[in-house]
Order: structure tokens, then C-alpha cells, then sequence
């Protein structure tokens, strides 16, 4: 069974799935006061079929601007839509009285980690003598929360989730007003108009409104903790990752290095949330007693060095100096000092100079291909470069290789007509298990030069890969998730597609399509050494 402390170890899951409900069913009814509006309303007067003159006049009324410019009626939208949003997602409705929506959830998530923190310093005692809890909870409670600093603390807190809801809302007005204009101006009907619309508006609600929903709860709950160490005296804190690193549970690559490093109540503020998403906490360290797990002096600088390490763009040239100003460590000058000579930074590779030799590279003796792989129809400059992929992949994935089949289609009709109307490169015959190649691509005969279209097709982000052997790796990658995935690891992937989904359209668009292809997508990037965050963390479930 799974430890839930380490699935959710602020325990804030409920709070934040409600912080997130509440977000949703505004957006929502955004989302049907648009449809509303543009197609049972006609507001534009963009519907067909009728001329003005039989027109009645509760039509008429419905069609407000009708006979407006498309910019007039770009502005009146603008206006229409502000009201919607001041009244529909920035309205006080319930929470504090004269505070904003938000207040409710920060507050809550505040005294959650404000009472943890009390609980988790007097666990041996409370262990000891349980009715002192109720008792001596409801009276640091009482203390706590009473104080005009606490108060004005907490105010800070939702006011600040407040203002980024009202940033993402101005964002989201500029990006529709985009939209209505180009579907104004290239006479779009009715019905594209209004989904693409309420289209933006999902897309908003998902990629950005939740998840500031679920970040502000984390760091109302970070500094509620700290709060309450700093007012009971705890000097020292250890940083608990959301995640182990340990078998094949799921851990971020920021947070990941940072799991028992111990830091002071005072370097530790304004760190968690490490990012958006993260559900990370701290807990109490005792001074001078290293415990399993902890991480102090030179292990505690190393461990923040690698972690500041991950911010930095891979093939940007920065100073150590200049990646530590970049990340969110920045301004802790009490550990800047120790931290620094551990940042490595990140260069790009060397230019090779003339004059120097270049090493040779490396000749490998070409290995055995498995008996279910057949080249005979493929074109003679794929052949050493496939042959290689394939071995490379047996070697490393026995289990998957064993079984791998793949061959090239002798003609148009055996690859199907159904797939070569879709111009698939490649697809994965069911009956047999067997990967099928398209022969127009990889033939001897081969209409398309599918070294430049695979380049084509990677410059512009649709696929990871850029070379004929990455569609041999992409469709690896299928049988990979067909003969190794259980139940178990479907579940985690889907989970974890779900939380970065807003930031996977850097593995490439095709991926986007749907999460079997984003898996497949993200492996093509580890193979080639380009994996983003979304890949290395579809690895790390797979234990690879």
C-alpha cells in the first residue's frame, strides 16, 4: 500500500480539490454565458438563413450588434465580457465577509500548516498524553490566529492568489479579443466563432487557473509551518519531498535533490511552492542530531547546487553566478557563499577547432536483429541506421526487444489504403503485432526523401525525433507500453499527464494528441538525449 504521507504530504488534497471545484464552476459559467451570447443570442448577427426584413423583433432585440463594425463589436465584447468575468470569477461569493473568494481556501490551507507544524513539534508528547491535544491546540490556536501580524500575513496571502486570478482573466480577454477579431475578419460562422471562444476559456481554466489554485494552497500552508516554528522557536527545518526517489514512485527533479536538506525557519521562506504544481512541506529538524535522511554542510550545499542546477537551460552559457541569480534561491546571501562553487552551470559544447584532430568515432560490430525483423524491401541508406536503433533497443529493452517485429511494406496495398491516405510513415498492425512501414518512405523505390521530411517535421515541433531511426524508436516506444505496462504504472502515467499536461507541448505537437502518443513522444526525447521536464519525469515512473 502506498504511503500516503508521501503522496500528499501537507494533506491539503481535499482543500485543494475544492480551492480547484470553485475555480471550474466559474470558468464554467463563463463558458455557457459565451454560448449563450454568440449563438442562441446572435449578438454579431452572424446567423444564416434569415434576412433582416423577416426577422422578428425579439430576434431583432437578441442581435445587439448586429449592424456594428467588426472592431465595435470586438470592443462591446470586451466590455460584455470584463462585467461576466468581474461577476462571475472575481465576485466575493461566499468566504470572508468583504474579502475576496480566494480568502476562504488560503486561510484554511494557513491554519492546516500552522496546526501541522504545532502537531508534528509535540508528536512524542501527544503520543504520550492524547488529551492535551484538544486542549492545547484550541489554545495556540486561540494565540495564534488572534494576532494582528498573523492577520495582516494571511490577508497578504489571498490577496496575492487574488491578483494573479485577475492576471490570468486580463490574459485571457486579450487572447479572446484576438480570436473574435481573426474569426470576424475571415467570416467565420457562428458556431466557430462561439467554440473557439469557450475553447480559450477551458484551456485558461485548465493550464492556468487551476493551477494557481493548487500552488497558492501550498504556499499558504508553507507559511503558515513557518510561522508557527518561528513562534514556538524551532531554528532549523528539513525540506520533505513530495515524492522518494526510491523504486518507481514519482519524483520532480527540482524537488527531487532537495528531499532532507535542513535549512534555517529564516533561508527557508518564499521557496515552497518550488514550482507550480508542487506539494512539497517542511518538518521540523532537531540542531546537531542527523538523522536518516538528512542532509547537512557540504551534502545540504551539494544537494541545493544540483537542484538550482535543473533551472538553468541547457544550452545557454551562464556563469554559476548568473544561474544563481536566475533561480528561486536568489537573495538567500546566508547560503549563497557555500552553494555557489557547487553550481556547474550550463555550457554549450565546444566548437571543434581547426587544426585539432577530431577523436575517430567509435566502430561497433553490428549485433544479431531479432528473427521478427525483416529490411529486405528497405531503401540501402536507412538500412545501418535502423539496423543500429534496433540493436541499441534490444540491448537495452530485452524484455520488448525479444518480441519486437517490424518489416517493410512491399507496396502501396500491402502497407493498406487506409493508412496511406492518412500519409502515415509507419503504424503497428494489430493482428500480427508487427510494425509496418510505409514503403514510400522507406522503400528502395521511395517517393519522399524522409531524412529532410523527418527534419522538416522536427523543426516545427511536431515530432521528437529528426531521422528515419526515430520512427523506428517511436514505435519501440508502442510496444514498450503494450508488453511492459500494468495497471499500476497506466494509472501513474495518466496521473501524471494530468498534472503537467499544461507544459507538455514542449515534447512536441504530435504528442499532444492524446497521452499513449505523449509516452511515446517523450521516450523519443530520452533516447536523444533532448528529453524536457515532462520526459524525464515519464521516465522516472518507469524506473529508467
Amino acid at each position: 500500500m502506498a504511503n500516503q504521507l508521501k503522496i500528499d504530504p501537507t494533506r491539503t488534497t481535499m482543500l485543494r480539490r475544492k480551492f480547484v471545484a470553485d475555480m471550474t464552476r466559474r470558468f464554467t459559467k463563463l463558458r455557457r454565458a459565451i454560448q449563450e451570447l454568440v449563438v442562441d443570442d446572435d449578438a454579431f448577427g452572424l446567423a444564416t438563413g434569415d434576412s433582416f426584413l423577416t426577422l422578428t423583433n425579439q430576434q431583432v432585440a437578441k442581435q445587439a450588434w448586429r449592424f456594428r463594425t467588426n472592431s465595435q463589436k470586438v470592443k462591446e465584447y470586451r466590455n460584455w465580457l470584463k462585467q461576466r468575468v468581474k461577476l462571475g470569477i472575481l465576485k466575493p461569493v461566499g468566504g470572508i465577509a468583504g474579502q475576496p473568494w480566494t480568502a476562504t481556501y488560503i486561510e484554511s490551507a494557513y491554519k492546516k500548516g500552522a496546526i501541522r507544524a504545532y502537531t508534528d513539534l509535540r508528536v512524542d508528547e501527544l503520543a504520550a498524553h492524547p488529551s492535551l491535544f484538544e486542549g492545547g491546540q484550541a489554545e495556540f490556536i486561540r494565540t495564534a490566529f488572534g494576532s494582528p501580524e498573523v492577520l495582516q500575513k494571511i490577508e497578504l496571502l489571498y490577496e496575492r492568489a487574488f491578483n494573479e486570478l485577475d492576471g490570468i482573466t486580463k490574459v485571457m480577454e486579450q487572447q479572446m479579443s484576438r480570436v473574435l477579431a481573426e474569426g470576424l475578419s475571415q467570416g467565420w460562422g457562428v458556431n466557430k466563432i462561439a467554440k473557439s471562444l469557450t475553447d480559450n476559456v477551458s484551456k485558461m481554466n485548465r493550464t492556468r487557473a487551476n493551477v494557481l489554485a493548487r500552488t497558492e494552497i501550498i504556499r499558504a500552508h508553507a507559511e503558515g509551518q513557518l510561522d508557527s516554528y518561528e513562534r514556538l522557536g524551532v531554528k532549523e527545518l528539513q525540506l520533505m519531498a513530495e515524492w522518494s526517489t526510491a523504486g518507481d514512485e514519482r519524483v520532480c527533479i527540482e524537488c527531487g535533490e532537495l528531499e532532507g536538506v535542513v535549512i534555517t525557519v529564516e533561508e527557508a521562506r518564499g521557496l515552497i511552492p518550488r514550482h507550480p504544481n508542487c506539494r512539497c512541506m517542511w518538518i521540523p529538524a532537531k540542531r546537531g542530531r542527523k538523522e536518516k535522511g538528512q542532509k547537512w554542510g557540504k551534502d545540504k550545499d551539494r544537494a541545493i547546487g544540483r537542484s538550482i542546477q535543473r533551472e538553468a537551460p541547457k544550452t545557454i552559457k551562464r556563469s554559476a553566478e548568473d544561474v544563481w541569480k536566475r533561480s528561486v534561491w536568489r537573495g538567500k546571501e546566508l547560503i549563497k557563499k557555500p552553494v555557489l562553487p557547487m553550481i556547474k552551470g550550463k555550457i554549450t559544447p565546444k566548437p571543434v577547432v581547426k587544426g585539432k584532430v577530431t577523436p575517430k568515432p567509435i566502430i561497433r560490430p553490428k549485433q544479431k536483429l531479432p528473427k521478427g525483423i525483416n529490411l529486405k524491401n528497405m531503401n540501402n541508406k536507412y538500412i545501418d541506421e535502423v539496423s543500429e536503433e534496433i540493436s541499441d533497443l534490444v540491448e537495452k529493452y530485452p524484455e520488448v526487444g525479444k518480441n519486437f517485429k517490424m518489416r517493410v511494406a512491399s507496396s502501396s496495398q500491402d502497407f493498406g489504403q487506409k493508412y496511406i491516405d492518412l500519409d502515415a510513415i509507419a503504424y503497428i498492425q494489430q493482428e500480427t503485432n508487427t510494425v509496418i512501414l510505409n514503403p514510400n518512405y522507406f522503400g528502395k523505390t521511395s517517393k519522399y526523401d524522409l531524412t529532410k521530411y523527418m527534419e522538416k517535421l522536427n523543426k516545427e515541433g511536431w515530432l521528437a525525433g529528426n531521422s528515419p531511426k526515430d520512427i523506428v524508436t517511436h514505435e519501440f516506444a508502442h510496444q514498450i507500453e503494450n508488453i511492459t505496462f500494468n495497471y499500476n504504472t497506466r494509472i501513474k502515467m495518466e496521473n501524471y499527464f494530468d498534472d503537467v499536461w499544461g507544459i507538455s507541448k514542449g515534447v512536441s505537437k504530435y504528442g499532444v494528441s492524446n497521452k499513449t502518443e505523449m509516452f511515446v513522444e517523450s521516450f523519443v526525447r530520452f533516447c536523444r538525449g533532448t528529453a524536457t521536464k515532462v520526459s524525464k519525469g515519464v521516465m522516472k515512473i518507469l524506473g529508467i
